[in-house]
């Protein structure tokens, strides 16, 4: 995670409370794990890393 990461996250927390914190981390790297490997499944290549935030 980058600083652009953390910085979504804190105003994520604050609109939806800490409390649901755990829950949109859980939800947005299953959400970036299947990305990554539909992504990868189709071009078997994938040497660049990909943003977290928009999920």
């Amino acid at each position: 995670m980058g600083y652009g990461d953390f910085k979504l996250m804190s105003a994520i927390g604050a609109w939806l409370g800490w409390q649901s914190l755990p829950d949109v981390l859980l939800i947005a790297s299953a959400l970036g794990i299947l990305f990554f490997f539909g992504y990868w499944l189709r071009s078997r290549t994938y040497n660049q890393a990909f943003a977290f935030g928009p999920f």
